[in-house]
């Protein structure tokens, strides 16, 4: 959970919502009960996500570096020794992921019609410090406890319970080996689109939302969630998280360079 909570401040921080998206009796009311009222729904969602994924992970194999530190055995190397290694290949597949989805947006976006076109136009630009800090802590950070090590653990914790699949449980002291293949993409294709849906409140709040801009979020986030699930999968969550933030270091870069 101490994984999200800055993303949970920045949100709080940052959050101007359009007035006109505001029920009538909040319109009146002062940024900072607005900014905590923003900030309560997800600090419980990271809640049960951190509580979930910290008690289904013994059973699925789904790695945390962070999460094993805690219970240290003797002679593990340290946390940053275990995840150096990781990072060059999170960081290249969040960028890729970044250049992906800008692309994908692109091409989109003359097909969805003029008031996204306006949305558009008012996010050209560079990109401030704050939003950006914002993308990188509650979109890399947050969410990824939430989809990944939340959503995606459970979904994985009951997918090896199905008939067919070998039960991971653990024999004491060994860790269980990564979920096989089936599980596994079961969770990661289940919380990249629940990832994918999500963005679709925010997206109202912009913009009516058609058939074909539902299509453009969910399906342009379910990719960086398809990515983001298999780096979880195969290496671990501070890997998904690293590569979620890159992502947004991407966007950033691709907003300041004006392509």
């Amino acid at each position: 959970m101490l994984l999200g909570l800055p993303g949970i401040v920045m949100l709080a921080v940052q959050f101007v919502p359009p007035q006109a998206a505001l029920p009538p009796g909040l319109r009146d009311a002062s940024p900072v009960l607005l900014a905590l009222l923003a900030a309560l729904n997800p600090l419980l969602l990271l809640m049960a996500a951190a509580a979930v994924g910290a008690a289904v992970a013994p059973g699925t194999g789904l790695r945390s570096i962070v999460a094993s530190a805690w219970r240290p055995r003797p002679g593990d190397p340290t946390a940053w020794t275990r995840l150096a290694p990781h990072l060059p290949v999170a960081f290249a597949c969040g960028l890729g992921v970044a250049v992906l989805l800008h692309l994908g947006d692109r091409a989109f976006t003359p097909l969805l019609g003029e008031q996204w076109a306006a949305v558009q136009a008012r996010a050209t630009g560079p990109v401030s410090l704050g939003g950006l800090a914002t993308g990188i802590f509650y979109g890399g950070f947050t969410e990824e406890v939430m989809m990944r090590w939340g959503v995606m653990g459970l979904v994985v914790w009951l997918a090896l319970r199905l008939p067919g699949q070998r039960s991971r449980a653990p024999t004491t002291g060994v860790p269980p080996p990564v979920p096989g293949p089936i599980a596994a993409w079961i969770g990661i294709v289940v919380a990249a689109a629940l990832f994918g849906a999500g963005h679709l409140p925010a997206v109202a709040m912009l913009s009516e939302l058609t058939p074909l801009l539902i299509v453009r979020t969910v399906g342009l986030n379910l990719v960086g969630g398809l990515v983001y699930g298999w780096l979880f999968w195969r290496r671990n969550l501070e890997s998904a998280i690293a590569a979620h933030a890159a992502t947004h270091v991407g966007f950033a870069l691709l907003r300041w360079s004006g392509l």
